[in-house]
Protein backbone atom coordinates (compact mmCIF):
# COMPACT_ATOMS: atom_id res chain seq x y z
CA UNK A 1 0.00 0.00 0.00
CA UNK A 2 1.54 3.24 -1.21
CA UNK A 3 0.40 5.99 1.15
CA UNK A 4 1.29 8.59 -1.50
CA UNK A 5 -0.77 6.94 -4.21
CA UNK A 6 -0.94 9.45 -7.11
CA UNK A 7 -4.68 8.76 -7.58
CA UNK A 8 -5.18 9.81 -3.96
CA UNK A 9 -3.07 12.93 -4.38
CA UNK A 10 -5.09 13.98 -7.43
CA UNK A 11 -8.39 12.91 -5.77
CA UNK A 12 -9.55 10.87 -8.75
CA UNK A 13 -10.76 7.23 -8.85
CA UNK A 14 -8.64 4.43 -10.29
CA UNK A 15 -10.93 4.17 -13.32
CA UNK A 16 -10.41 7.83 -14.32
CA UNK A 17 -9.35 8.34 -17.91
CA UNK A 18 -6.06 9.92 -18.95
CA UNK A 19 -7.88 13.14 -19.85
CA UNK A 20 -9.64 13.24 -16.46
CA UNK A 21 -6.37 12.66 -14.65
CA UNK A 22 -4.64 15.43 -16.60
CA UNK A 23 -7.53 17.86 -16.09
CA UNK A 24 -7.76 17.15 -12.34
CA UNK A 25 -4.03 17.63 -11.96
CA UNK A 26 -3.91 20.91 -13.83
CA UNK A 27 -6.86 22.30 -11.86
CA UNK A 28 -5.23 21.29 -8.57
CA UNK A 29 -1.93 22.95 -9.48
CA UNK A 30 -3.76 26.11 -10.48
CA UNK A 31 -5.68 26.22 -7.18
CA UNK A 32 -2.52 25.66 -5.18
CA UNK A 33 -0.71 28.46 -6.99
CA UNK A 34 -3.63 30.83 -6.47
CA UNK A 35 -3.99 30.01 -2.79
CA UNK A 36 -0.31 29.89 -1.92
CA UNK A 37 2.28 30.22 -4.65
CA UNK A 38 5.05 29.48 -2.15
CA UNK A 39 3.67 26.03 -1.37
CA UNK A 40 6.12 24.37 -3.71
CA UNK A 41 6.09 21.04 -1.85
CA UNK A 42 2.40 20.31 -2.59
CA UNK A 43 2.69 21.64 -6.14
CA UNK A 44 5.69 19.38 -6.76
CA UNK A 45 3.79 16.38 -5.33
CA UNK A 46 0.84 17.00 -7.67
CA UNK A 47 3.12 17.40 -10.69
CA UNK A 48 4.93 14.18 -9.76
CA UNK A 49 1.58 12.37 -9.46
CA UNK A 50 0.58 13.53 -12.95
CA UNK A 51 3.91 12.30 -14.30
CA UNK A 52 3.57 8.91 -12.60
CA UNK A 53 0.09 8.29 -14.03
CA UNK A 54 1.20 9.28 -17.51
CA UNK A 55 2.93 5.87 -17.73
CA UNK A 56 0.20 3.27 -18.58
CA UNK A 57 1.88 0.46 -16.64
CA UNK A 58 2.31 2.56 -13.48
CA UNK A 59 -1.23 3.85 -13.89
CA UNK A 60 -2.57 0.30 -13.91
CA UNK A 61 -0.46 -0.79 -10.88
CA UNK A 62 -1.33 2.25 -8.77
CA UNK A 63 -4.97 1.67 -9.65
CA UNK A 64 -4.90 -1.71 -7.89
CA UNK A 65 -4.34 0.13 -4.60
CA UNK A 66 -7.11 2.65 -5.16
CA UNK A 67 -10.90 2.23 -5.61
CA UNK A 68 -12.72 2.51 -8.90
CA UNK A 69 -15.84 4.66 -8.42
CA UNK A 70 -18.97 5.82 -10.16
CA UNK A 71 -19.55 9.52 -10.98
CA UNK A 72 -21.29 10.39 -7.70
CA UNK A 73 -18.69 8.67 -5.55
CA UNK A 74 -15.89 10.18 -7.67
CA UNK A 75 -17.30 13.66 -6.99
CA UNK A 76 -17.43 12.94 -3.23
CA UNK A 77 -13.82 11.72 -3.36
CA UNK A 78 -12.73 14.95 -5.04
CA UNK A 79 -14.59 17.27 -2.64
CA UNK A 80 -14.47 15.64 0.82
CA UNK A 81 -11.12 16.55 2.48
CA UNK A 82 -11.39 13.77 5.08
CA UNK A 83 -10.82 11.23 2.29
CA UNK A 84 -7.49 12.71 1.22
CA UNK A 85 -5.92 14.52 4.19
CA UNK A 86 -3.28 12.39 5.92
CA UNK A 87 -4.35 12.62 9.56
CA UNK A 88 -5.25 9.60 11.71
CA UNK A 89 -7.18 11.80 14.16
CA UNK A 90 -10.07 12.30 11.70
CA UNK A 91 -11.00 8.61 11.31
CA UNK A 92 -14.59 9.17 12.46
CA UNK A 93 -15.17 11.81 9.78
CA UNK A 94 -13.39 9.64 7.24
CA UNK A 95 -15.48 6.60 8.15
CA UNK A 96 -18.67 8.63 7.69
CA UNK A 97 -17.42 9.82 4.29
CA UNK A 98 -16.58 6.24 3.28
CA UNK A 99 -20.14 5.20 4.20
CA UNK A 100 -21.41 7.77 1.73
CA UNK A 101 -18.76 6.79 -0.80
CA UNK A 102 -19.82 3.12 -0.98
CA UNK A 103 -23.48 3.87 -1.47
CA UNK A 104 -24.58 2.33 -4.77
CA UNK A 105 -21.34 0.36 -5.18
CA UNK A 106 -21.25 -3.43 -5.51
CA UNK A 107 -20.49 -5.59 -2.49
CA UNK A 108 -17.01 -6.36 -3.78
CA UNK A 109 -16.30 -2.69 -4.44
CA UNK A 110 -17.51 -1.75 -0.96
CA UNK A 111 -15.19 -4.21 0.69
CA UNK A 112 -12.25 -3.08 -1.44
CA UNK A 113 -12.96 0.61 -0.68
CA UNK A 114 -13.05 -0.06 3.05
CA UNK A 115 -9.83 -2.11 2.85
CA UNK A 116 -8.02 0.68 0.96
CA UNK A 117 -8.90 3.41 3.45
CA UNK A 118 -8.38 1.22 6.52
CA UNK A 119 -4.91 0.28 5.28
CA UNK A 120 -4.11 3.94 4.67
CA UNK A 121 -5.34 4.82 8.16
CA UNK A 122 -3.23 2.02 9.72
CA UNK A 123 -0.17 3.31 7.86
CA UNK A 124 -0.82 6.82 9.19
CA UNK A 125 -1.17 5.59 12.79
CA UNK A 126 1.97 3.44 12.63
CA UNK A 127 3.91 6.27 11.03
CA UNK A 128 2.80 8.73 13.69
CA UNK A 129 3.80 6.42 16.55
CA UNK A 130 7.08 5.71 14.76
CA UNK A 131 7.97 9.39 14.97
CA UNK A 132 8.36 8.97 18.75
CA UNK A 133 11.04 7.12 20.64
CA UNK A 134 9.85 3.72 21.81
CA UNK A 135 11.01 4.42 25.36
CA UNK A 136 8.88 7.59 25.51
CA UNK A 137 5.63 6.04 24.27
CA UNK A 138 2.75 6.83 26.62
CA UNK A 139 0.25 4.21 27.73
CA UNK A 140 -2.30 5.85 25.44
CA UNK A 141 0.04 5.54 22.45
CA UNK A 142 0.73 1.89 23.26
CA UNK A 143 -3.00 1.21 23.53
CA UNK A 144 -3.58 3.00 20.22
CA UNK A 145 -0.86 0.86 18.66
CA UNK A 146 -2.45 -2.36 19.93
CA UNK A 147 -5.93 -1.33 18.76
CA UNK A 148 -4.66 -0.30 15.34
CA UNK A 149 -2.83 -3.62 14.99
CA UNK A 150 -6.19 -5.38 15.38
CA UNK A 151 -7.78 -3.06 12.80
CA UNK A 152 -4.81 -3.65 10.50
CA UNK A 153 -5.43 -7.40 10.56
CA UNK A 154 -9.06 -6.77 9.64
CA UNK A 155 -8.02 -4.47 6.80
CA UNK A 156 -5.58 -7.05 5.40
CA UNK A 157 -8.26 -9.72 5.47
CA UNK A 158 -10.71 -7.38 3.76
CA UNK A 159 -8.10 -6.68 1.11
CA UNK A 160 -7.46 -10.39 0.57
CA UNK A 161 -11.16 -11.14 0.41
CA UNK A 162 -11.96 -8.39 -2.09
CA UNK A 163 -8.96 -8.92 -4.35
CA UNK A 164 -9.55 -12.65 -4.66
CA UNK A 165 -13.04 -12.23 -6.06
CA UNK A 166 -13.50 -12.65 -9.83
CA UNK A 167 -15.44 -9.36 -9.90
CA UNK A 168 -12.37 -7.43 -8.82
CA UNK A 169 -10.20 -8.82 -11.59
CA UNK A 170 -12.95 -8.37 -14.12
CA UNK A 171 -12.92 -4.67 -13.24
CA UNK A 172 -9.12 -4.63 -13.59
CA UNK A 173 -9.29 -6.17 -17.05
CA UNK A 174 -11.79 -3.48 -18.03
CA UNK A 175 -9.37 -0.83 -16.76
CA UNK A 176 -6.57 -2.41 -18.77
CA UNK A 177 -8.73 -2.30 -21.86
CA UNK A 178 -9.54 1.38 -21.31
CA UNK A 179 -5.85 2.19 -20.85
CA UNK A 180 -5.32 0.59 -24.24
CA UNK A 181 -1.60 -0.07 -24.10
CA UNK A 182 0.04 -3.32 -25.29
CA UNK A 183 2.13 -3.50 -22.12
CA UNK A 184 -1.01 -3.58 -19.99
CA UNK A 185 -2.35 -6.96 -20.96
CA UNK A 186 -2.99 -10.46 -19.64
CA UNK A 187 0.65 -11.02 -18.65
CA UNK A 188 0.82 -7.92 -16.44
CA UNK A 189 -2.58 -8.67 -14.94
CA UNK A 190 -1.53 -12.23 -14.09
CA UNK A 191 1.70 -11.00 -12.48
CA UNK A 192 -0.19 -8.46 -10.37
CA UNK A 193 -2.80 -11.04 -9.40
CA UNK A 194 -0.13 -13.41 -8.05
CA UNK A 195 1.49 -10.56 -6.13
CA UNK A 196 -1.62 -8.73 -4.92
CA UNK A 197 -0.98 -9.43 -1.22
CA UNK A 198 2.53 -7.94 -1.41
CA UNK A 199 1.13 -4.89 -3.20
CA UNK A 200 -1.10 -4.20 -0.21
CA UNK A 201 1.53 -4.51 2.49
CA UNK A 202 4.78 -3.48 0.79
CA UNK A 203 4.50 -0.02 2.32
CA UNK A 204 4.08 -1.58 5.76
CA UNK A 205 7.11 -3.81 5.28
CA UNK A 206 9.15 -0.69 4.48
CA UNK A 207 7.66 0.99 7.55
CA UNK A 208 8.66 -2.01 9.70
CA UNK A 209 12.24 -1.76 8.39
CA UNK A 210 12.24 1.96 9.13
CA UNK A 211 11.03 1.21 12.65
CA UNK A 212 14.02 -1.08 13.18
CA UNK A 213 16.34 1.57 11.80
CA UNK A 214 15.19 4.04 14.49
CA UNK A 215 15.12 1.22 17.09
CA UNK A 216 11.37 1.19 17.59
CA UNK A 217 10.62 -2.50 18.06
CA UNK A 218 7.04 -1.79 19.20
CA UNK A 219 5.91 -0.49 15.80
CA UNK A 220 7.83 -3.18 13.92
CA UNK A 221 6.34 -5.93 16.10
CA UNK A 222 2.83 -4.53 15.66
CA UNK A 223 3.18 -4.61 11.86
CA UNK A 224 4.89 -8.01 11.69
CA UNK A 225 2.49 -9.67 14.13
CA UNK A 226 -0.51 -8.26 12.27
CA UNK A 227 0.71 -9.53 8.90
CA UNK A 228 1.51 -12.93 10.43
CA UNK A 229 -1.95 -13.12 12.01
CA UNK A 230 -3.77 -12.27 8.79
CA UNK A 231 -5.60 -14.83 6.72
CA UNK A 232 -2.95 -14.76 4.00
CA UNK A 233 -1.26 -18.00 3.02
CA UNK A 234 2.01 -19.03 4.65
CA UNK A 235 3.93 -18.50 1.42
CA UNK A 236 2.48 -15.00 0.98
CA UNK A 237 3.40 -14.03 4.53
CA UNK A 238 6.92 -15.43 4.22
CA UNK A 239 7.45 -13.63 0.93
CA UNK A 240 6.21 -10.34 2.38
CA UNK A 241 8.23 -10.48 5.62
CA UNK A 242 11.41 -11.89 4.10
CA UNK A 243 12.95 -8.44 3.63
CA UNK A 244 12.00 -6.79 6.95
CA UNK A 245 15.43 -7.45 8.45
CA UNK A 246 17.44 -6.91 5.25
CA UNK A 247 18.51 -3.31 5.96
CA UNK A 248 19.29 -3.94 9.61
CA UNK A 249 21.23 -7.13 8.80
CA UNK A 250 23.21 -5.35 6.10
CA UNK A 251 24.24 -2.61 8.56
CA UNK A 252 25.10 -5.14 11.28
CA UNK A 253 27.09 -7.31 8.86
CA UNK A 254 29.09 -4.29 7.69
CA UNK A 255 29.93 -3.35 11.27
CA UNK A 256 30.87 -6.97 12.04
CA UNK A 257 33.28 -7.08 9.12
CA UNK A 258 35.04 -4.00 10.47
CA UNK A 259 35.31 -5.49 13.96
CA UNK A 260 36.63 -8.79 12.59
CA UNK A 261 39.36 -7.00 10.66
CA UNK A 262 40.31 -5.04 13.76
CA UNK A 263 40.44 -8.25 15.80
CA UNK A 264 42.72 -9.92 13.25
CA UNK A 265 45.27 -7.11 13.59
CA UNK A 266 45.08 -6.95 17.39
CA UNK A 267 47.98 -8.79 19.01
CA UNK A 268 47.96 -6.73 22.18
CA UNK A 269 48.62 -8.23 25.60
CA UNK A 270 46.40 -5.58 27.15
CA UNK A 271 42.86 -6.61 28.22
CA UNK A 272 41.67 -3.07 27.39
CA UNK A 273 42.13 -3.72 23.66
CA UNK A 274 39.68 -6.63 23.73
CA UNK A 275 37.30 -4.85 26.08
CA UNK A 276 37.20 -1.97 23.58
CA UNK A 277 36.20 -4.35 20.77
CA UNK A 278 33.53 -5.95 22.94
CA UNK A 279 32.14 -2.53 23.87
CA UNK A 280 32.01 -1.46 20.22
CA UNK A 281 30.15 -4.67 19.37
CA UNK A 282 27.73 -4.25 22.27
CA UNK A 283 26.86 -0.65 21.39
CA UNK A 284 26.44 -1.35 17.68
CA UNK A 285 25.86 -4.83 16.32
CA UNK A 286 24.43 -6.34 19.50
CA UNK A 287 21.79 -3.65 19.84
CA UNK A 288 20.73 -4.32 16.23
CA UNK A 289 20.45 -8.05 16.86
CA UNK A 290 18.60 -7.38 20.12
CA UNK A 291 15.96 -5.57 18.05
CA UNK A 292 15.57 -8.61 15.81
CA UNK A 293 15.29 -10.86 18.86
CA UNK A 294 12.64 -8.55 20.31
CA UNK A 295 10.57 -8.69 17.12
CA UNK A 296 11.07 -12.42 16.65
CA UNK A 297 12.17 -14.90 14.01
CA UNK A 298 11.01 -13.92 10.53
CA UNK A 299 11.19 -15.70 7.18
CA UNK A 300 14.41 -15.52 5.24
CA UNK A 301 18.01 -16.33 6.13
CA UNK A 302 19.47 -12.83 6.56
CA UNK A 303 18.71 -12.76 10.27
CA UNK A 304 20.12 -16.25 10.89
CA UNK A 305 23.33 -15.50 8.99
CA UNK A 306 23.78 -12.20 10.82
CA UNK A 307 23.24 -13.79 14.24
CA UNK A 308 25.63 -16.66 13.54
CA UNK A 309 28.27 -14.28 12.18
CA UNK A 310 28.00 -12.19 15.34
CA UNK A 311 28.33 -15.31 17.52
CA UNK A 312 31.41 -16.47 15.56
CA UNK A 313 33.03 -13.04 15.98
CA UNK A 314 32.38 -13.11 19.72
CA UNK A 315 33.78 -16.63 19.91
CA UNK A 316 36.99 -15.50 18.19
CA UNK A 317 37.17 -12.46 20.46
CA UNK A 318 36.81 -14.69 23.52
CA UNK A 319 39.67 -16.96 22.41
CA UNK A 320 41.95 -14.00 21.62
CA UNK A 321 41.21 -12.23 24.90
CA UNK A 322 41.90 -15.36 26.95
CA UNK A 323 45.00 -16.52 25.06
CA UNK A 324 46.70 -13.19 24.37
CA UNK A 325 45.86 -11.11 27.44
CA UNK A 326 44.52 -13.52 30.09
CA UNK A 327 41.39 -11.32 29.99
CA UNK A 328 39.07 -14.04 31.25
CA UNK A 329 36.31 -11.65 32.31
CA UNK A 330 36.15 -10.20 28.79
CA UNK A 331 36.26 -13.70 27.30
CA UNK A 332 33.41 -14.91 29.49
CA UNK A 333 31.25 -11.91 28.65
CA UNK A 334 31.91 -12.40 24.94
CA UNK A 335 30.78 -16.03 25.15
CA UNK A 336 27.70 -15.05 27.16
CA UNK A 337 26.67 -12.56 24.48
CA UNK A 338 27.44 -15.11 21.76
CA UNK A 339 25.07 -17.62 23.35
CA UNK A 340 22.33 -14.97 23.33
CA UNK A 341 22.54 -14.37 19.57
CA UNK A 342 23.65 -17.69 18.08
CA UNK A 343 21.00 -19.33 15.89
CA UNK A 344 22.69 -22.56 14.80
CA UNK A 345 22.31 -25.48 17.22
CA UNK A 346 25.81 -26.71 16.37
CA UNK A 347 27.22 -23.27 17.14
CA UNK A 348 25.32 -23.18 20.42
CA UNK A 349 26.84 -26.53 21.39
CA UNK A 350 30.35 -25.30 20.52
CA UNK A 351 29.81 -22.16 22.56
CA UNK A 352 28.69 -24.22 25.54
CA UNK A 353 31.84 -26.34 25.30
CA UNK A 354 33.95 -23.19 24.99
CA UNK A 355 32.34 -21.77 28.11
CA UNK A 356 33.18 -24.92 30.09
CA UNK A 357 36.79 -24.87 28.87
CA UNK A 358 37.11 -21.16 29.62
CA UNK A 359 35.72 -21.65 33.11
CA UNK A 360 38.34 -24.31 33.80
CA UNK A 361 41.19 -22.20 32.41
CA UNK A 362 39.96 -19.16 34.31
CA UNK A 363 39.90 -21.13 37.55
CA UNK A 364 43.43 -22.36 36.92
CA UNK A 365 44.60 -18.83 36.18
CA UNK A 366 42.96 -17.51 39.34
CA UNK A 367 44.65 -20.21 41.42
CA UNK A 368 47.99 -19.43 39.77
CA UNK A 369 47.59 -15.74 40.50
CA UNK A 370 46.58 -16.52 44.07
CA UNK A 371 49.61 -18.79 44.51
CA UNK A 372 51.89 -16.13 43.06
CA UNK A 373 50.54 -13.50 45.42
CA UNK A 374 50.86 -15.78 48.46
CA UNK A 375 54.43 -16.73 47.55
CA UNK A 376 55.21 -13.02 47.21
CA UNK A 377 53.74 -12.38 50.66
CA UNK A 378 55.69 -15.29 52.11
CA UNK A 379 58.97 -14.06 50.63
CA UNK A 380 58.37 -10.54 51.97
CA UNK A 381 57.45 -11.89 55.42
CA UNK A 382 60.54 -14.10 55.54
CA UNK A 383 62.68 -11.11 54.55
CA UNK A 384 61.15 -9.08 57.41
CA UNK A 385 61.47 -12.13 59.73
CA UNK A 386 57.74 -11.80 60.40
CA UNK A 387 56.93 -15.27 61.70
CA UNK A 388 53.10 -14.84 62.13
CA UNK A 389 52.70 -13.45 58.60
CA UNK A 390 54.95 -16.20 57.21
CA UNK A 391 52.94 -18.94 58.90
CA UNK A 392 49.66 -17.41 57.69
CA UNK A 393 50.90 -17.31 54.09
CA UNK A 394 52.16 -20.90 54.33
CA UNK A 395 48.84 -22.16 55.69
CA UNK A 396 46.95 -20.43 52.88
CA UNK A 397 49.31 -21.89 50.32
CA UNK A 398 48.87 -25.37 51.77
CA UNK A 399 45.11 -25.09 51.08
CA UNK A 400 45.64 -24.65 47.33
CA UNK A 401 48.87 -26.51 46.46
CA UNK A 402 49.69 -30.18 46.46
CA UNK A 403 52.52 -32.59 45.78
CA UNK A 404 56.13 -31.64 46.39
CA UNK A 405 55.26 -27.95 46.84
CA UNK A 406 52.97 -28.82 49.73
CA UNK A 407 55.62 -31.07 51.29
CA UNK A 408 58.28 -28.36 51.15
CA UNK A 409 55.90 -25.78 52.60
CA UNK A 410 54.96 -28.13 55.44
CA UNK A 411 58.64 -28.63 56.27
CA UNK A 412 59.21 -24.86 56.21
CA UNK A 413 56.21 -24.31 58.48
CA UNK A 414 57.46 -26.89 60.99
CA UNK A 415 60.94 -25.35 60.93
CA UNK A 416 59.58 -21.86 61.57
CA UNK A 417 57.43 -23.12 64.41
CA UNK A 418 60.38 -25.01 65.91
CA UNK A 419 63.31 -22.75 65.14
CA UNK A 420 61.97 -19.48 63.79
CA UNK A 421 62.93 -17.97 60.47
CA UNK A 422 66.40 -18.74 59.14
CA UNK A 423 68.44 -15.53 58.98
CA UNK A 424 71.00 -15.19 56.20
CA UNK A 425 74.66 -14.91 57.11
CA UNK A 426 77.54 -13.34 55.20
CA UNK A 427 80.26 -15.54 56.72
CA UNK A 428 80.66 -18.62 58.90
CA UNK A 429 81.31 -18.14 62.63
CA UNK A 430 84.89 -18.49 63.94
CA UNK A 431 85.62 -21.90 65.45
CA UNK A 432 88.88 -21.76 67.43
CA UNK A 433 89.42 -23.28 70.90
CA UNK A 434 93.14 -23.66 71.13
CA UNK A 435 94.34 -24.36 74.70
CA UNK A 436 90.74 -24.84 75.77
CA UNK A 437 89.71 -21.20 75.29
CA UNK A 438 87.64 -19.88 72.32
CA UNK A 439 84.57 -21.19 70.46
CA UNK A 440 83.40 -24.65 69.56
CA UNK A 441 80.28 -26.08 67.93
CA UNK A 442 78.08 -28.53 69.77
CA UNK A 443 75.31 -29.91 67.56
CA UNK A 444 73.93 -26.84 65.78
CA UNK A 445 75.06 -24.25 68.34
CA UNK A 446 78.36 -22.38 68.67
CA UNK A 447 79.49 -21.82 72.26
CA UNK A 448 82.22 -19.84 73.99
CA UNK A 449 84.32 -22.35 75.92
CA UNK A 450 86.65 -22.00 78.91
CA UNK A 451 88.88 -25.02 79.41
CA UNK A 452 86.76 -26.69 76.70
CA UNK A 453 83.58 -26.20 78.77
CA UNK A 454 80.73 -24.19 77.12
CA UNK A 455 79.99 -21.03 79.07
CA UNK A 456 77.95 -18.95 76.55
CA UNK A 457 75.67 -19.84 73.60
CA UNK A 458 76.77 -17.55 70.78
CA UNK A 459 74.25 -18.70 68.16
CA UNK A 460 72.39 -21.56 66.49
CA UNK A 461 72.89 -22.32 62.80
CA UNK A 462 71.48 -24.50 60.12
CA UNK A 463 74.67 -26.46 59.61
CA UNK A 464 75.78 -29.46 57.60
CA UNK A 465 78.87 -31.50 58.49
CA UNK A 466 81.03 -31.87 55.41
CA UNK A 467 83.99 -33.75 56.99
CA UNK A 468 85.48 -34.03 60.46
CA UNK A 469 86.08 -30.48 61.59
CA UNK A 470 84.52 -28.99 58.46
CA UNK A 471 81.02 -27.50 58.36
CA UNK A 472 78.73 -25.71 55.90
CA UNK A 473 76.64 -23.00 57.52
CA UNK A 474 73.29 -22.30 55.69
CA UNK A 475 71.81 -19.65 57.95
CA UNK A 476 71.32 -18.51 61.48
CA UNK A 477 68.49 -19.72 63.78
CA UNK A 478 67.18 -18.26 66.97
CA UNK A 479 68.43 -19.84 70.20
CA UNK A 480 66.21 -22.36 71.87
CA UNK A 481 64.48 -21.32 75.05
CA UNK A 482 66.79 -23.37 77.33
CA UNK A 483 69.83 -21.89 75.58
CA UNK A 484 68.61 -18.38 76.24
CA UNK A 485 68.01 -19.43 79.85
CA UNK A 486 71.58 -20.81 80.02
CA UNK A 487 72.99 -17.46 78.86
CA UNK A 488 70.87 -15.66 81.42
CA UNK A 489 72.22 -17.97 84.13
CA UNK A 490 75.79 -17.19 83.07
CA UNK A 491 75.07 -13.47 83.38
CA UNK A 492 73.64 -14.01 86.87
CA UNK A 493 76.69 -16.05 87.88
CA UNK A 494 79.06 -13.34 86.69
CA UNK A 495 77.03 -10.74 88.59
CA UNK A 496 77.06 -12.87 91.73
CA UNK A 497 80.80 -13.35 91.39
CA UNK A 498 81.28 -9.63 91.21
CA UNK A 499 79.35 -9.16 94.45
CA UNK A 500 81.42 -11.85 96.15
CA UNK A 501 84.63 -10.18 95.04
CA UNK A 502 83.54 -6.96 96.60
CA UNK A 503 83.08 -8.72 99.93
CA UNK A 504 86.14 -11.06 99.82
CA UNK A 505 89.65 -10.39 101.24
CA UNK A 506 92.14 -8.57 99.11
CA UNK A 507 94.21 -11.64 98.17
CA UNK A 508 91.22 -13.67 97.12
CA UNK A 509 89.82 -10.71 95.33
CA UNK A 510 92.98 -10.30 93.32
CA UNK A 511 93.04 -13.97 92.23
CA UNK A 512 89.38 -14.25 91.44
CA UNK A 513 89.45 -10.84 89.73
CA UNK A 514 92.27 -11.98 87.48
CA UNK A 515 90.42 -15.14 86.52
CA UNK A 516 87.14 -13.32 85.91
CA UNK A 517 88.94 -10.58 83.98
CA UNK A 518 90.44 -13.13 81.61
CA UNK A 519 87.09 -14.88 81.26
CA UNK A 520 85.25 -11.66 80.53
CA UNK A 521 87.93 -10.60 78.00
CA UNK A 522 87.69 -13.89 76.14
CA UNK A 523 83.90 -13.83 76.30
CA UNK A 524 83.65 -10.29 74.93
CA UNK A 525 86.15 -11.08 72.21
CA UNK A 526 84.12 -13.99 70.85
CA UNK A 527 80.73 -12.33 71.35
CA UNK A 528 81.91 -9.50 69.08
CA UNK A 529 82.97 -12.03 66.48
Amino acid sequence: MNIDNPFGILKVPANASAAEIKSAGQMMVARLRLSDATNTKQIRAVEQAIEQLRDPVERFKFGLEWPSLGPAAAHLLATDPSLSVRSPEIWTDRANAIERLVVGESLNSREHIWAVFKLRHAHEVFNRVLARQESSLSDASKAELRNEAVSFVTAINQWNSSTREPQFWMAQRMRAKEIDDPRVGAELIAACQSDIFSIAIQGFVILASDALRVRNAAVCSAIVDSISASGASRSEIEKALGDVYSQLCAAATGALNGLQEELKTTKSKSPESYLKLLTEYSQGVHSDIALMLAVGDLPGTAEERCRNSAAEFLRSLSVAAANNADAYDVAKEALRMAELVAHSELLRTNLKNDAETLSRLSSQAEHAAQRSELYRRLKAALTRRDEPESLQAINQLLSIVSGSDASQLAILRDEIIADGIVMPITSAPLLDASNGFGTRIFGDTVYVVLLFAPVWALGRYRVESMAPGHYSFKGRLRLRLWQRAFNAAVVLCVAAGGVMLALAPQEVTRVIGTVLGVAVFVLLRFVKK
